[in-house]
């Protein structure tokens, strides 16, 4: 979806940065259709580890940025690591609040 500049008051973006291929690009453009003193709220959380990964793996394939055979070893890998419970992952949930 492509908004004018200065267009809107407020952006809430929920979930997207861990899936877009530049999130410092996405930021930018949120920022670029706020108003002056507008505001953009962005939440990120995970759901669950292979959910999360599952994912990525599909726009790593979509974008075709790696081999599909070694995302398919490395998802590999993980369910074997899930299902004898050796891995650890830390995916932090944050909140960020700012006015342009």
């Amino acid at each position: 979806m492509h908004l004018p500049a200065d267009s809107v008051d407020r952006v809430f973006c929920k979930n997207v940065l861990e899936y877009v291929p530049d999130a410092l690009t996405t930021l930018k453009q949120h920022h670029e259709v706020l108003v002056s003193g507008g505001m953009i709220q962005v939440l990120d959380r995970v759901g669950t580890l292979r959910g999360v990964l599952t994912n990525m793996a599909s726009y790593i394939d979509t974008l075709n940025s790696m081999d599909k055979t070694v995302v398919d070893a490395l998802m590999a890998e993980l369910d074997e690591a899930m299902s004898v419970g050796n891995y650890l992952v830390v995916l932090p949930q944050f909140i960020v609040t700012a006015r342009k």
